[in-house]
């Protein structure tokens, strides 16, 4: 009874007082308050976010987001790789989010995305968008220009490219050039000596180290990463390998130099740890310790892109000459050429297949231990080895009896005419995690037995 009278006595929203006696009024904001509340995520920036303040301050002024717009603003941010525009732009988004009525993070631009997102979701609302490594003038050509906008809405582009900036007629851009030497410093320090001074004996070593990252908080993050914990003989071979000459003159020779740095922590990696084909606590554990991995918000690893590249350029070195020899394929004209000589091997462990062409099973008969594979479209073939399978829309109502998928951790059948997955008598042993956005025709899965063998089940548009 007690909790009762303090129910009765909580003041809430009057239709009179909240929204002058019209109903519909007073639903739009309930609605709104409800949906802030639940789309309140925060977005990890990072453990040290040195030097993230005074650059968002500069941003916050060229927005104006606090004074009156007529129409919508868009700002574009650019600089190289590795110098912080991801963090840039999420500590944009985390600061004045709250502010409008809907509010989107999009990494890895896709242009599908954006289309679904103009069309279906943002007509007449306030809104931020941040679309986070803009790299080609199609993807601004599908989500630019908007006609429909709220007046003070705010888009925020990151880009390698200057061009792009232009191309999206800005109304201000910013450049990155990267951390101060101050700045540098601490980032370094945190990192390779998990404090804001480093040690007595490694401070001209230090010094090295950090003039050769160039403020560049990436490189500073992952090569001080690198040298935690190691004796001062280790510190001495790491800068004899890192040149200190020339790396400032030219934008190339300055990605270049990112690129070196990242190559250096990749190469103190064992055998086992290169390849991870199994992936454990440990080595998970390991990476995110070496800064190669993170994890964001909401417990996915993440790479930046830089890395991403440089284990691409890696892999074409070690066998430049015979694609089929190559761990992982994800060109798609590397990939038709090794399906059509059927000269694939062993050795692969990835292929990256986005083709609406039908392959014979015989192209795929020399990728005995292929673990990773993303389709695209009809196919009719399956290695058994597999445990990540991302098959987007998929034209089958069904999985076919003939897929062995006992192995498959992780099933993803986005945007998929997938109905059912008992069908089939497939046994998902081993599963963790079944992706089925935008797979309008699964009802029919949701029971109490599936839902039991999945550690993880996301089913964001499905519901």
């Amino acid at each position: 009874m007690n909790a009762l009278k303090e129910a009765s006595n909580v003041h809430g929203k009057s239709l009179q007082d909240t929204a002058q006696g019209f109903e519909a009024r007073l639903v739009k904001l309930v609605v709104s308050e409800v949906l802030n509340v639940l789309n309140r995520t925060i977005l990890y920036i990072a453990k040290h976010p040195v030097g993230v303040d005074e650059e968002l301050q500069l941003v916050l002024d060229l927005m104006q987001i606090d004074k009156a717009q007529k129409g919508f603003h868009k700002l574009g941010i650019y600089g190289m790789g590795g110098v912080g525009k991801t963090t840039l732009a999420k500590s944009i988004y985390n600061a004045i989010y709250r502010k409008f009525d809907c509010f989107f993070f999009v990494e890895g631009v896709s242009i599908p995305l954006g289309k679904q997102i103009l069309r279906e979701r943002l007509s007449n609302l306030k809104m931020l968008l941040i679309l986070d490594d803009v790299d080609n003038q199609e993807q601004l050509e599908a989500l630019l220009p908007f006609d429909s906008l709220k007046d003070g809405s705010q888009i925020v582009i990151t880009t390698r490219d200057e061009q792009i900036v232009k191309w999206a007629q800005a109304h201000h851009k910013h450049f990155m050039e990267g951390l101060n030497k101050s700045d540098s410093h601490l980032l370094f320090n945190w990192h390779a000596f998990l404090r804001q001074e480093p040690f007595k004996d490694f401070k001209a070593l230090a010094g090295k180290v950090v003039c050769a990252c160039d403020g560049l908080p990436l490189a500073l993050e992952t090569l001080g990463a690198h040298l935690y914990d190691q004796d001062m003989v280790f510190w001495e071979e790491i800068i004899v390998k890192v040149d200190l000459e020339g790396h400032r003159h030219t934008l190339i020779r300055a990605q270049r130099k990112v690129t070196e740095i990242l190559r250096i922590s990749f190469d103190g990696l064992g055998s086992e740890e290169e390849e991870l084909i199994e992936w454990d606590h440990a080595a998970v554990v390991y990476l995110r310790l070496k800064c190669l991995v993170k994890m964001d918000e909401e417990r996915n690893l993440i790479m930046h892109d830089l890395l991403r590249d440089m284990g691409r350029e890696i892999v074409v070195e070690r066998s430049h000459k015979n694609i089929g020899k190559r761990s992982h394929l994800w060109n798609e004209v590397d990939v038709r050429r090794v399906l059509k000589k059927e000269n694939g091997t062993s050795l692969v462990r990835g292929v990256k297949l986005l083709t609406f062409e039908e392959w014979d099973v015989k192209s795929f008969a020399g990728m005995a231990f292929l673990r990773f594979l993303v389709l695209s479209g009809d196919f009719s073939f399956f290695p058994k080895e597999l445990r990540w399978f991302q098959w987007h829309s998929c034209p089958l109502h069904f999985l076919p009896a003939q897929l062995t998928l006992s192995k498959v951790v992780v099933l993803d059948l986005s945007k998929s005419q997938i109905s059912s997955l008992s069908q089939g008598g497939h046994r998902f042993e081993n599963l963790q995690d079944l992706i089925l956005t935008d797979c309008e025709l699964i009802y029919s899965q949701r029971t109490s037995s599936f839902r039991c063998l999945l550690k993880k089940l996301r089913e964001a548009g499905s519901v």
